[in-house]
């Protein structure tokens, strides 16, 4: 798991890391377990915070596409596909950027499967927001 793998650089960087899942809490904390998360992964079942960031449902015209089988398929393998009744296969996530005082300064919604930000981007884009909210307070 990629976020799992640079924690230590997001650590490094002063930044706190928080997943949200979309299964139960039950299954929230076996799926930890089970990655050795070292950061906290939120149970979100009912999907509130997916809406509230915007987050879209999987198009399956879009996986259709030429290329877009392989990429799903290709997807699954690395990040896990493992189907649970508590969740919706076709919903897709995001990665932001808060700032401490609740502003997002970074938003990646997945248009596919599969699709991550870069974990550069997302230390720059922290490094950003910790930039600003330093300045805030001068």
């Amino acid at each position: 798991m990629q976020l799992r793998d640079a924690y230590p650089r997001f650590v490094a960087a002063g930044t706190q890391v928080v997943a949200i899942g979309q299964g139960s809490a039950a299954r929230t904390r076996e799926f930890a377990a089970q990655l050795q998360l070292p950061f906290i992964l939120l149970a979100d079942p009912r999907r509130a915070a997916y809406r509230a960031f915007g987050l879209d449902q999987m198009r399956l015209w879009r996986e259709l596409r030429p290329g877009g089988l392989a990429h799903a398929i290709q997807a699954a393998r690395r990040y896990g596909a493992g189907y649970e009744p508590d969740q919706d296969p076709r919903q897709l996530g995001g990665a932001f950027v808060v700032d401490r005082d609740g502003v997002i300064r970074f938003a990646f919604r997945q248009q596919r499967m599969g699709d991550l930000p870069p974990i550069d981007t997302l230390l720059k884009a922290a490094a950003t927001a910790a930039a600003a909210h330093s300045d805030a307070q001068r």
